[in-house]
């Protein structure tokens, strides 16, 4: 219910960058590669970039405008990927929901607890109030929820998955992105 906020507010970068130093800063995540990858690319440095390559695809014909209510469901076996999917999404604006496989653990759930501490504090409460994060298992009647509210459904895994959960149908406004199996050589 929560208004979207503009493409590149204020509050959603301070929030990032305090994000940032968090991670940065976690003494049990230090030696985890992928954490402080995406620390680095959370810096306010790295943000500034990201903004100005988007706002430079701005123009008389592309105008950045928030999509809506996006409901991310990510692979459970890439720990930190949940993240790069909301932090972009949060960027231009958009509310987000997030499913957390149940079987997160370790660094992944490490960082979502990190995650949950700075949306709790006041200064992120805009941030907090577009943002939920959702635990539970393979639930269809779940899914389907939450999909006829979303106007955007992002998904990542494996083929079989994506199949499954591209059959739950959207509202005719929303569209889809789909991550199925990715190889690389």
């Amino acid at each position: 219910e929560a208004p979207s906020l503009q493409p590149f507010d204020a509050r959603t970068l301070a929030f990032l960058t305090a994000l940032s130093r968090t991670l940065s800063a976690d003494a049990a995540l230090r030696s985890h590669g992928e954490v402080q990858a995406l620390a680095f690319w959370l810096r306010p440095t790295e943000l500034r970039h990201l903004v100005e390559r988007t706002r430079a695809s701005e123009g008389e014909d592309a105008v950045l405008v928030p999509r809506g209510t996006v409901f991310h469901v990510p692979p459970a076996n890439v720990d930190t990927l949940f993240v790069y999917s909301w932090a972009l999404s949060m960027m231009v604006g958009n509310r987000n929901v997030v499913r957390l496989s149940q079987r997160l653990g370790g660094v992944g759930a490490r960082v979502a607890s990190l995650i949950e501490d700075v949306l709790a504090q006041p200064a992120h409460a805009d941030i907090q109030a577009n943002t939920l994060f959702v635990r539970y298992g393979h639930d269809a009647d779940r899914t389907r929820m939450l999909s006829a509210h979303c106007d955007v459904r992002v998904l990542w895994g494996g083929d079989a998955a994506v199949r499954t959960l591209r059959d739950i149908p959207l509202p005719p406004h929303a569209v889809e992105l789909v991550f199925p199996d990715r190889y690389s050589a």
